[in-house]
């Protein structure tokens, strides 16, 4: 069973929370993160990205201690507060008709490393080391994970209880989501039903889980770990699945491999029938849209999944992104690793088929391919048989600010 603890974080005063709270580090690239600085000096992303704070080209070294410098100045002008004791917080967001709510706590890196926290994906060494040194150096977790579980009645029970009190923070951000984060001081119930729960599953934020991992090791390197010591656990915002809500994450390739589009529209068509009443975006698993030229094309490709011992034992190779890479974008299209091949770029499901279209009228792309999202109990079946997700396979949306909890790896 895992560890879901209450916790004392650093949160900004509510005030300033709008201002203060940011996009996660990882959606924006730095010309973005500059701009949005710009638009909201305030802003956590200071901290997250800190070259937006120095001169183009800075090191990571440099950037490091920009952290810090920046993390210190807003606890100096008083934009963030201490939490007086170890509580738990409801985290509320709502996007259109979608909502959902998460328990923001302390989980455990031992569950982590035992596999009680379940991954689904590879995590890149560089980015991993990025944010280690960036905890290290702030000496706080600075954005959380992002976690889920198979539904349970008695943590739902708590969490609505808990949702009737007024709340500390609710605002609505730039792209029209509304946060509401609500304080839980009573925390025995809600530890002691998680204490039930057989596994959590890494949803979003594997980078950061394997940093705080390696923060917990560097210190015990260091010689510095006690029993207490706040690195034996990390940051995260868990939700039931049945709350999230996945996006298709869709790709799109720069140029055909020296085929001419007559030649890869006929390849593409003789690995999988073409779906005569398909729809874009895509109706149900297994279908996927290509645009090329000027039409969109839906084709079956389920009839190329694996059956029977095979897909039990890697049920990733009978997901959409598995065979579309697999079958069509390596052997056809030459991209060899869609992780790396510069070739190809990912759009989450929140740019509709229009915008595909349009990269393609554009000349941005050659060809783009929509999918059909994929499902929670996918993601889960995959990680319970510790295998791995296909690459850009999963956009959760709405994405969780950063900045409105800050964990504090102080001893």
């Amino acid at each position: 069973m895992v560890s879901v603890k209450p916790f004392a974080p650093f949160r900004p005063v509510a005030k300033n929370v709008s201002e203060i709270a940011s996009p996660p580090y990882d959606v924006v690239n730095e010309e973005e993160a500059r701009a949005h600085v710009a638009a909201h000096p305030l802003s956590f992303m200071r901290v997250l990205r800190p070259e937006v704070n120095l001169p183009a080209g800075s090191s990571y070294d440099e950037q490091h201690a920009e952290a810090l410098k920046q993390f210190d100045g807003m606890k100096e002008q008083g934009l963030f507060e201490k939490e007086g004791k170890p509580c738990f917080y409801l985290y509320r967001q709502t996007q259109g008709n979608h909502v959902q709510v998460g328990v923001v706590a302390q989980c455990s890196v031992d569950d982590y490393e035992a596999n009680a926290v379940k991954k689904h994906e590879h995590v890149r060494p560089a980015k991993v080391i990025d944010r280690t040194q960036q905890f290290l150096k702030v000496n706080a977790q600075t954005g959380p994970i992002f976690l889920t579980y198979r539904g349970n009645d008695e943590i739902n029970a708590l969490v609505k209880k808990g949702l009737e009190q007024k709340a500390l923070y609710d605002f609505t951000d730039e792209v029209k989501v509304r946060h509401e984060v609500f304080l839980i001081e009573d925390t025995a119930a809600l530890e002691g039903a998680f204490g039930k729960v057989p596994a959590l599953y890494i949803a979003d934020g594997h980078h950061r889980t394997a940093s705080a991992c390696a923060v917990r090791e560097a210190r015990k390197k260091a010689g510095e770990v006690s029993e207490s010591d706040p690195s034996h656990g990390f940051l995260a915002v868990v939700f039931p699945e049945t709350d999230l809500h996945i996006l298709a994450y869709n790709r799109l390739v720069k140029d055909l491999n020296g085929h001419s589009q007559d030649e890869v529209i006929k390849a593409i068509l003789d690995k999988a029938p073409l779906v005569e009443n398909g729809t874009v975006p895509p109706s149900r698993k297994g279908h996927v849209a290509f645009f090329a030229g000027d039409k969109w094309r839906v084709i079956d490709i389920s009839v190329l999944a694996p059956e029977g011992a095979e897909a039990m034992e890697a049920p990733e190779t009978t997901l959409d992104a598995y065979l579309l890479q697999d079958k069509i974008l390596n052997p056809i299209l030459g991209i060899d690793d869609p992780r790396t091949n510069p070739r190809i770029f990912f759009w989450g499901g929140h740019r509709g088929p229009d915008m595909l279209a349009d990269a393609v009228k554009d000349g941005k792309a050659a060809i783009t391919f929509y999918l059909y999202p994929v499902a929670m109990t996918d993601i889960m079946d995959v990680s319970d048989v510790d295998r791995v997700m296909p690459p850009k396979s999963t956009w959760f949306e709405p994405k969780l600010r950063s900045g409105l909890f800050v964990y504090d790896l102080k001893s």
